[in-house]
């Protein structure tokens, strides 16, 4: 193998690896919490909270289940 090319593709290497081990890490940590108020995705990197009463529906597939917000932000919220 070529020096440059293992210098120029090990720090690729590397953060590819640090992304699969949050992206497990996140997968696993992560929950959905349902309060009487709101409804709260909590994540390793961050959190998402909509309230009850700013949902206007909902959309699910076989995977999601999508909160339809009542004031559009550009995209829905997906909760898993």
């Amino acid at each position: 193998m070529n020096v440059v090319a293992f210098w120029a593709l090990f720090p690729v290497s590397i953060a590819m690896l640090f992304v699969l081990i949050g992206g497990v890490v996140s997968a696993v940590r992560g929950s959905v919490i349902i309060d009487e108020n709101k409804v709260v995705e909590v994540g390793i990197f961050k959190s998402k909270e909509i309230e009850l009463s700013k949902i206007k529906g909902f959309r699910s597939n076989q995977y999601y289940t999508h909160l339809i917000d009542r004031i559009p932000r550009g995209s829905a919220s997906g909760v898993a």
